[in-house]
């Protein structure tokens, strides 16, 4: 293992600095792969941070990590331009979550990655980041981009919760019947709603407490239609007043209990 020799700037040969008690965790930091892999946990802390602002814990975590491999870096005789090569890869990967680059910007932060990790020490002076550390690195950064970006599409294929489309396909009930026009109450909330035509292209009559699923809004007006059987059932809406279909009528009856 590389052994770091401190010596202050400008010190005479033969003198010895005063020792102290940080000098073995110095020595730990002065590791080219302790002070490589501290570097890129920094940059990777930093990068989560902003991914999603209001955590501290990574940003702190990162902060931290640099600070350490400062002092790791500051002694041993590295590379600039290793080091660039690595800040510019996690940013081209931090792009790359704001930017449509189908993965491009990913691929050529992995590039840069792994240049930079070749490039930060120089072989010639008996100094090197392990190569298999360096790849054993890059495989989890994919494999956490990989988590990353599969649940950011998962976020934006969900079906929003709030505003105006998280009310379409809301079930809710009327509370002034609908011929066409009239009020229902969804999400807590009462709205002025429209029925929408019936497949033989008039408009039903939709009495109170009938269950309406929302098809859409035109500004402040939602578009209704009865609800099925089945969307009613899932989202729990009781059925008050409404015409059941004739199964689901006899079913009640034979139970002793009427739908009206």
């Amino acid at each position: 293992m590389f052994k770091a020799q401190f010596r202050l700037p400008g010190l005479p040969e033969g003198i010895v600095p005063l020792q102290t008690d940080f000098d073995p965790f110095i020595r730990v930091l002065a590791d080219p792969n302790v002070a490589y892999v501290l570097l890129c946990l920094g940059f990777l802390g930093l990068f989560l941070e902003l991914s999603s602002p209001g955590t501290s814990i990574p940003g702190a975590v990162g902060a931290g990590s640099l600070l350490l491999a400062g002092i790791g870096l500051s002694q041993l005789p590295f590379d600039w331009r290793g080091a660039l090569f690595i800040l510019i890869a996690f940013l081209l990967l931090f792009a790359d979550l704001f930017v449509p680059s189908l993965g491009l910007l990913t691929l050529g932060g992995l590039a840069l990655l792994i240049m930079g990790s070749y490039m930060l020490f120089d072989e010639s002076q008996g100094l090197a980041v392990s190569r298999p550390l360096i790849w054993a690195l890059t495989i989890v950064l994919v494999v956490l981009f990989v988590v990353i970006g599969g649940f950011a599409i998962s976020v934006l294929r969900r079906k929003p919760a709030t505003g105006r489309e998280g009310l379409v396909g809301a079930v809710g009930t009327v509370r002034q019947a609908l011929d066409p026009d009239g009020i229902v109450f969804v999400s807590g909330e009462l709205w002025q709603a429209t029925a929408s035509n019936g497949d033989d292209g008039a408009t039903l009559p939709i009495g109170d407490r009938v269950p309406v699923t929302v098809l859409g809004m035109d500004g402040l007006r939602l578009l209704v239609r009865r609800a099925t059987e089945a969307e009613t059932s899932a989202a729990g809406v009781a059925i008050i007043g409404d015409r059941r279909p004739a199964t689901a009528t006899a079913d009640l009856t034979t139970a002793g209990t009427s739908p009206f």
